[in-house]
């Protein structure tokens, strides 16, 4: 009888936990407590409706590209054509209006941790435990389960962020077939920069990489110059207009920036993290509100509600839980990032996974920091969802590295960092699986 390798088990039951709680949470998640979801629908129904884009008046979110709204519009309006799901008032909760493009999340997340599991092959071939425990990291990582539920650019903007990163790679190792998926990557980049304004720091890593790795075969490359130029001239015209549109200091925010204190903006509270893991706690502490939202919900859209009043009971049990087991899963993944850069710089094809998330963190705090709002409510963890699959990565490398400290010839603290990982997922299903909020628990 032939035996499936544990690690392709484990590969098989993270692919199933994406679709299971994602499926899950289009079927139970409010709708209406998604990230701006006023704005967000408001911006959809005059893009399909008027064929346009919306101004300032009609939806906060007017600076913002389109392409997702296009999608997960058509993909709301698709699932209330087949399925007969009517849409509700804006005002009201509605239930089952965009459940649509709640399940096109399903199948963006899915496709993106299939992109994370062949990165994690390439990155480190022969070694099923990267393989495994990078998928696992990824699938139960409760920033992209909680954005996944929600009607919202950002699930798309990780993908064709990941997509980009993946066809770099494959670029820079020489591939036979460059031109076309070099073609292939322009596309990808331009529909990225056409989701969301940040996907130009993937573009900006994919450049440096692109640079650094194909430079010295810059003879060879010169038949192609055609295509490459037109290519890398339709980006930066695209990350030209995104940045003239939305950038830093054209935001126009509504509340006097001066007003607002950075002196706590590099904090880190030692006791309210995890006491008090909700809004408004250590506000406008980046570091602490960024990890909250990570692992947790500090802004109150998913397991609590901030019209409810703080989380009680349950809630604030989950929430305290949360931001708990993902101190052990952080750390493996900042330790495993950095045997990520030794990879990076031992095979410079890997180049870009190591850039996309310095530079996109770095984006992520100027903007943070140039227009602190009074709420803390620019630190959404969604805004840097396209480093999860890289910070999946270096999890699946760290956890793997852990394996070579051995007592007695066998790999004890991996075995039992492994067991306590896979006890900290089960609890996080009371917290990644839609039902918490308000004390209303799952089981």
């Amino acid at each position: 009888m032939h035996r499936i390798p544990f690690a392709r088990v484990i590969v098989g039951i993270s692919l199933a936990a994406v679709l299971a709680i994602g499926l899950w949470n289009a079927w139970r998640f409010p709708i209406a407590l998604s990230y701006d979801f006023v704005s967000n629908s408001n911006y959809m129904h005059v893009v399909l409706d008027d064929h346009r884009l919306p101004t300032k008046a009609e939806s906060p979110e007017y600076r913002q590209p389109p392409v997702y709204y296009v999608v997960g519009g058509l993909a709301a309006r698709a699932g209330r054509f087949v399925f007969h799901w009517n849409e509700g008032p804006l005002n009201l909760i509605p239930e089952h209006s965009f459940r649509g493009a709640q399940l096109l999340n399903v199948a963006i997340v899915f496709a993106t941790a299939l992109l994370v599991l062949s990165l994690a092959r390439t990155l480190a071939p022969g070694r099923p435990v990267v393989h495994a425990s990078s998928v696992a990291f990824f699938a139960f990582l409760p920033v992209v389960a909680k954005t996944e539920a929600m009607f919202h650019p950002e699930p798309l903007n990780m993908l064709f962020s990941t997509l980009a990163v993946w066809l770099t790679v494959k670029i820079a190792g020489g591939t036979p077939h460059r031109r076309q998926l070099f073609a292939l990557l322009v596309l990808v980049l331009l529909l990225g920069a056409g989701t969301r304004a940040s996907n130009v720091f993937t573009g900006i890593a994919v450049a440096i990489a692109l640079l650094a790795v194909l430079r010295p075969r810059l003879g060879a490359l010169r038949a192609h110059w055609a295509p490459i130029a037109v290519g890398v001239l339709a980006v930066a015209a695209v990350g030209s207009w995104l940045f003239h549109s939305a950038h830093i200091g054209n935001l126009e925010p509504h509340w006097n920036v001066s007003s607002v204190s950075h002196g706590t903006f590099f904090d880190l509270p030692s006791t309210a993290l995890f006491t008090h893991p909700y809004r408004p706690y250590f506000v406008n502490q980046a570091f602490a509100e960024t990890y909250t939202e990570i692992w947790g919900d500090w802004i109150g859209a998913f397991a609590w509600s901030t019209y409810a009043g703080a989380p009680a009971g349950v809630a604030l049990a989950v929430l305290k839980d949360q931001n708990w087991i993902g101190v052990v899963p952080t750390l493996i993944a900042l330790g495993g990032y950095l045997l990520l850069c030794r990879e990076a710089f031992r095979r410079r094809e890997l180049l870009v996974v190591a850039l996309v998330p310095p530079i996109a963190i770095a984006g992520y705090l100027l903007r943070s920091y140039q227009q602190l709002s009074p709420d803390g409510d620019l630190f959404k963890a969604s805004y840097i969802l396209t480093t999860a699959p890289i910070w999946a990565l270096a999890f699946g490398l760290g956890f793997d590295g852990l394996g070579r400290l051995r007592l007695g010839g066998l790999p004890y603290v991996q075995i039992a960092l492994g067991v306590a990982l896979v006890f900290f997922a089960g609890m996080e299903l009371r917290f990644v699986l839609y039902g918490v909020r308000d004390g209303n628990v799952i089981f």
